[in-house]
């Protein structure tokens, strides 16, 4: 079963707007990370040579759990 939700028509021009008018924007989901910056790519908030972190933080422990770089792979110096 794959489920698909996709952008509004007009999503990528409302966000080229905001843009212009040098407003910042900012994306809030519940979604899995990794969809969430996919959505932010496709509605040009980000482009494939933005860099970002992505920490996994273990609240129960207070650890990093994991850590992704901008290619989504693991940081290699805080993998167990």
């Amino acid at each position: 079963m794959l489920f698909e939700n996709p952008l509004k028509e007009d999503s990528v021009e409302v966000i080229r707007e905001l843009k212009k008018i040098d407003l910042k924007t900012k994306l809030i989901s519940g979604d899995n990370i990794f969809t969430s910056i996919e959505v932010a790519n496709q509605v040009e908030m980000i482009d494939n040579d933005s860099h970002f972190l992505i920490i996994d933080f273990d609240d129960e422990n207070f650890n990093i759990k994991h850590l992704y770089q901008s290619n989504y792979t693991l940081c290699p110096f805080l993998t167990n």
